[in-house]
């Protein structure tokens, strides 16, 4: 049966968060590499994974998953830092849609 990955953030420390997996055996591995929050995995593969020492391949899967789930969270909560963002966005003509844009247009949001 799978396990239920818990909610958090890139926030969270690894040693909370792997202790919320139950693989907290990993811990001596992960700070061994100075990787103490979640926001320093968010870019590790399982490749990565299996370079730092996890080398059950359940595990590897589990942290794989608990890594996109954090990556997911991050995504849909993030606020920008600011009230106004400038975006440049690209419109093409209706009668034209593959054309390049006539000029650079910017939305405030």
């Amino acid at each position: 049966m799978a396990r239920a990955i818990p909610d958090c953030d890139a926030s969270t420390s690894v040693s909370d968060w792997l202790t919320s997996l139950g693989l907290a055996s990993y811990y001596n591995t992960f700070s061994a590499h100075k990787l103490t929050h979640v926001d320093q995995l968010l870019t590790l593969s399982g490749s990565d994974l299996e370079a730092l020492g996890v080398t059950n391949r359940q595990h590897v899967d589990l942290l794989v998953g608990a890594i996109n789930a954090v990556i997911a969270v991050t995504q849909t909560h993030h606020v920008p830092a600011t009230d106004t963002v400038a975006l440049s966005v690209h419109r093409p003509s209706r009668l034209h849609p593959h054309s390049p844009p006539a000029d650079d247009v910017v939305d405030r949001v």
